[in-house]
Formats: C-alpha cells, sequence, structure tokens
C-alpha cells in the first residue's frame, strides 16, 4: 500500500508533470495516471513519461474507468467503441489497475430507472482483466443480456487478440 497524490481528488487542475513533481517532492509513494496525457503523448511517448515517473520512484494508482456508465447512449457507444485504444495506452504506461463508481442518484431518472441503466450498461461494458503476456481481454465470466440495450454498442472488444 502507498500513498498517492491525486489532484483530481483534491480539485487541483495541474499539469500531470507537475502532480507527478510534487508527489516526489513531497514523499507520496504514486501518482493518479492522466488517460488525457497518454492519449496527447501516444503509445511510445506514455512509456517513456511512464519510465521517468518510475525513476522518481512512483507507481501509478488506480486509472478511473474511461467509461462514464450514465452518459447519454452515443457518448456511451463512442467511450466503448474507445476503450480498447485507452486500455493499450494505460497498459504502455503500466497501469494495473482501472476502477469506477455507481452514482446512486440522476438528474433525469427516478431510482429504479438509474438502477436499471447501470444495470444494463454493467452487463453491456467489457469486464477486462490484465494479463501479462497477453495485454487486456475479456474476462472469461463475461456474460451479455440476450437482447441489445438501447446504448449497446455493435461489437466492443476489450482488448486486441492475442497473437
Amino acid at each position: 500500500m502507498f500513498s498517492t497524490l491525486s489532484s483530481g481528488a483534491l480539485g487541483l487542475d495541474l499539469d500531470h508533470s507537475r502532480a507527478v513533481d510534487l508527489a516526489a517532492a513531497h514523499g507520496f509513494g504514486g501518482v493518479d495516471p492522466d488517460l488525457g496525457r497518454f492519449r496527447s503523448l501516444g503509445r511510445a511517448g506514455t512509456a517513456e513519461h511512464a519510465a521517468a515517473v518510475r525513476e522518481k520512484g512512483l507507481q501509478w494508482s488506480m486509472a478511473g474507468l474511461p467509461v462514464a456508465l450514465d452518459a447519454p447512449a452515443e457518448e456511451f457507444r463512442r467511450q466503448l467503441v474507445d476503450l480498447p485504444t485507452d486500455l493499450e495506452l494505460l497498459a504502455a504506461a503500466g497501469v494495473t489497475r482501472v476502477g469506477t463508481w455507481i452514482r446512486p442518484m440522476h438528474q433525469e431518472l427516478d431510482h429504479r430507472q438509474n438502477w436499471r441503466l447501470h444495470q444494463g450498461r454493467i452487463a453491456w461494458s467489457p469486464p477486462c482483466s490484465r494479463k501479462p503476456a497477453s495485454g487486456w481481454a475479456w474476462s472469461t465470466s463475461a456474460r451479455r443480456p440476450s437482447g441489445p440495450p438501447s446504448a449497446s454498442p455493435s461489437s466492443t472488444p476489450c482488448a486486441r487478440p492475442a497473437s
């Protein structure tokens, strides 16, 4: 276990390099991964950035799942389509943990409707696990409901097939 500087959770809008420097300077053991930064760097740049983070003695904390379970249907579909690329970037950085949360309220839906929305979204989201040799892969326990929900993508592989 290690302490993590999570600038976003603190309400600080820091450049990722600045957050890394502050984490190292103030004795934190880790820093949050920044998928937006990784996207701007690309796969090779992300790997280099991750090496610089490790050189400062820091580890990655858990990344946020880049899929908003309560997003409008089109945005949810787009995020699922982008998920394999995002997971590849996280893997290139050496991030091994991804998590999310379920909001108990919704601006427009009542409790039961919100519950059903999340049930359907979780059922159609690809459960992924990190396997050292093959990258991100579908969980073997993945189950899908029988009918396509309104926000289901037509094809959402979680990862590239192992070669």
